[in-house]
């Protein structure tokens, strides 16, 4: 008797286990699940805000997002739909057959929104007008006229993110939780009467996320304007550039810009869209180029670091050098004559460089010490279209002596941004970030964005040893190729590079400089880069010296919050 008792109340215990288990189940973890279908099942929504903000370093919107009126259509209260335009032509003034097309765009018994962006006048005279299954409800345009870092952010169509971090962090901006404007019905779908349309709550689900980034807009609209304001280099084209400013000591990418521009909320795409022919959508600033003599520094640290090249060791540079058959010009007729490494830099020698990587160091060291400043693979900042670039495995005398002044390889404007702050940082690659945090529905961190470690990439006093030459580049009283980049009142160093490319229409110049300011203590790395720009020295080492000038007149980019430099 006593083991049937025992059994019996074994029997009960796991039952009543069993009842605890599904409750919890049901109540616990599938709750969300159950009250989104329970929602779904009473009642026929329009989520109002689908999608999160993106936000500069201090919580201000970039993307510029307008004040709205949508017209929410619910077709199982409203009337035909050329009765609804009537209606809706009454109300606002536009004719009645705009509103017809607008509405017959949508097929279907569920609710839609009619794109009509209204403004509040119209709006109140929707709401008045009373008309049966249609409310004018508050639905912000995302992308305003202002909208900045078009190509950091992207855009996004009805399939979700396209580009930018709208695509690489859709599932974070995207949800189903928040406010809707919704119509109730009965267990057979019907309308309930008396209920109409209203403002509604749907706890259940995801809530859209926002991201804060480490950009400034005060200055990404500085760069933006001047990038706006700067002349093509040369006629029929338009001016195809990227500029990146980082923060040396903290890694922050505090600005970057890319032109041509391009419209969000219509972006080209397809061969036949407007402008497409000069890739709008292609963000140049993680794109990736051949860096002419903006490589040379990191050949100049590979010389210093092995010890093939002392600091004040003399070169002759007669003007030409000749491997095998193949002749190399210096861009200065006649050559430089005695020069030391510092002046090569100063003057951007070509010869006195393939000397160096050539005769010095050779295909391994130099690649080797590429790889330290972070050449060869991408930051990692969270973008899917960052390219990591190309270091290529030159052999041949021609191509090693290429290589030794910038050729033959690929780089991106932020992969050159980072090199030189880690020239600031003595040898130290800073670790370098575009998102700063994924923010809940109430600001909240979440989580901190992909950031770049920070790596040593160079001794420091050979980091030091090449900072202090490359102030003889912009010296204004010298004779060095980036005395255009020159910041007065600030000062500034760094490097001019002229890039060739062979394209179907010919060889063109690609213009670079990159490089930091203030001269003592620097603040900002600009990296620069326009299409077709010739010499460095000329379009990008004066794009850099007025992007310097506007940040640090207006008083420079500031601290992130809750972020110390």
């Amino acid at each position: 008797m006593r083991r049937r008792i025992w059994l019996l109340a074994a029997a009960f215990t796991a039952l009543w286990l069993v009842q605890v288990a599904q409750l919890w189940r049901w109540q616990v973890r599938e709750a969300p699940v159950l009250a989104r279908r329970a929602a779904a099942q009473r009642m026929r929504a329009l989520q109002l805000a689908p999608r999160g903000l993106v936000l500069d370093r201090l919580g201000r919107p970039l993307t510029d997002p307008q004040p709205r009126w949508d017209v929410a259509v619910f077709p199982a209260l409203a009337g035909s739909p050329d009765e609804v335009a009537r209606a809706l032509a009454r109300a606002t003034g536009e004719p009645a057959p705009v509103w017809a097309g607008r509405l017959r765009a949508h097929a279907g018994a569920g609710p839609y929104w009619a794109g009509a962006e209204l403004t509040a006048g119209p709006a109140r005279a929707v709401a008045a007008a009373e008309i049966p299954g249609v409310a004018a409800v508050p639905r912000p345009v995302r992308y305003g006229p202002g909208a900045l870092a078009r190509h950091v952010i992207g855009y996004v169509n009805q399939a979700g993110g396209q580009l930018g971090l709208e695509a690489a962090f859709d599932a974070e901006l995207r949800g189903d939780a928040g406010p809707h404007v919704a119509a109730f019905v009965d267990g057979s779908g019907r309308p309930l009467e008396g209920l109409g349309v209203r403002a509604v709550d749907v706890p259940a689900g995801k809530p859209p996320l926002s991201i804060r980034l480490t950009l400034d807009g005060r200055a990404q609209a500085a760069v933006e304007r001047i990038l706006d304001g700067w002349s093509p280099p040369g006629p029929g084209a338009p001016l195809r550039a990227a500029v990146v400013v980082l923060d040396p000591r903290s890694g922050d990418i505090l600005a970057m810009a890319s032109r041509p521009q391009f419209d969000p909320l219509r972006p080209p795409v397809g061969p036949g869209a407007p402008g497409a022919a000069w890739a709008p959508l292609v963000n140049r600033a993680v794109a990736p180029y051949p860096p002419g003599s903006v490589f040379k520094p990191v050949v100049a640290a590979a010389a210093l670091e092995t010890g093939a090249v002392a600091p004040g060791e003399p070169f002759e540079c007669s003007g030409s050098y000749t491997i095998g058959g193949q002749t190399f010009t210096d861009p200065r007729p006649g050559g430089h004559g005695r020069i030391t490494l510092a002046g090569a830099l100063a003057q951007s020698c070509n010869i006195t460089f393939i000397r160096i990587g050539y005769e010095r160091l050779g295909t391994d060291r130099m690649l080797a010490t590429a790889r330290r400043f972070g050449f060869g693979a991408p930051v990692g900042i969270g973008l899917r279209e960052e390219a990591g670039g190309f270091l290529p495995a030159p052999r041949y005398g021609g191509e090693v002596a290429q290589l030794a002044f910038g050729q033959g390889l690929l780089v991106t404007p932020l992969q050159v941004a980072r090199a030189y702050a880690a020239l600031v940082r003595d040898g130290l690659l800073p670790p370098v970030g575009l998102v700063d945090a994924v923010l809940g529905p109430d600001g909240t961190p979440l989580r901190r964005g992909p950031r770049a470690p920070a790596v040593p990439a160079l001794a420091p006093e050979v980091a030091r040893q090449i900072a202090r030459d490359l102030e003889g580049v912009t010296d204004p009283n010298g004779t060095g190729t980036g005395r255009n980049a020159w910041v007065p009142g600030w000062g500034s160093a760094g490097k001019t590079g002229s890039a060739e490319v062979v394209t179907p229409d010919g060889l063109v110049v690609h213009s670079w400089f990159a490089g930091w300011t203030p001269l003592r203590d620097p603040r900002l790395v600009i990296a620069v880069l326009i299409e077709e720009g010739g010499a460095g020295g000329q379009g990008a080492a004066r794009l850099s010296r007025e992007v310097a000038r506007a940040l640090l007149d207006a008083g420079g980019p500031r601290p992130a919050r809750g972020r110390a430099p």
